[in-house]
């Protein structure tokens, strides 16, 4: 039901956008009249998981649903039921990696790239997975590398993707640290 919904309500093909340079107030986007509060259906979830903790689509809405009100540890610690319940996709990787580095305030931790190393072994284009695992290189202390690898993720983005500003930036401050020039940005596709 839920692939159907996103289908016809949904971005198929809109990229995915990391949540830490979205623009989403703290709790939560304002839902507005008429639509379930977060915290509710995150406790309805939760009840249900109390019942019967082997639902792995559960745990992946759980998580999704916490996330969104910025509770990482829960929104790690539920993708990692959905995993250890067979959930082992590209998409749930990358965003049980990061959790992992929001819990870790910004740091890609050696389990967060572990995960993200998962999520490219089955989607070498997922570009969440890509943007942190450039993070994870420049903090090792090789910016030029991850200039580069920022470089092929904004390549690969569509030329109008909102993450193009964010991943500007962060080449600018790479090139900053290395003391390089700020390069030109990379077009991406039409």
């Amino acid at each position: 039901g839920s692939v159907g919904l996103y289908l016809k309500m949904g971005s198929p093909a809109v990229p995915d956008m990391p949540i830490a340079s979205r623009k989403i107030a703290p709790g939560g986007p304002d839902l507005g009249d008429g639509h379930v509060n977060l915290a509710e259906a995150a406790s309805r979830l939760r009840t249900r998981l109390e019942s019967n903790p082997s639902d792995a689509e559960s745990w992946l809405l759980y998580a999704r649903t916490v996330a969104m009100m910025d509770q990482w540890d829960n929104a790690a610690d539920a993708y990692r039921h959905a995993i250890d319940l067979g959930r082992k996709d590209a998409d749930l990787y990358a965003s049980y990696a990061e959790m992992l580095v929001l819990q870790a305030r910004g740091v890609v931790t050696p389990p967060a790239r572990q995960a993200l190393d998962k999520a490219l072994a089955d989607d070498p284009k997922n570009d969440v997975a890509r943007y942190y695992l450039a993070l994870a290189v420049g903090q090792a202390g090789d910016p030029d590398k991850a200039i580069d690898a920022l470089q092929g993720l904004l390549a690969d983005l569509p030329s109008d993707s909102s993450m193009r500003d964010e991943i500007g930036k962060l080449i600018a401050e790479a090139a900053k640290a290395a003391g390089l020039p700020t390069p030109p940005l990379a077009a991406g596709r039409p």
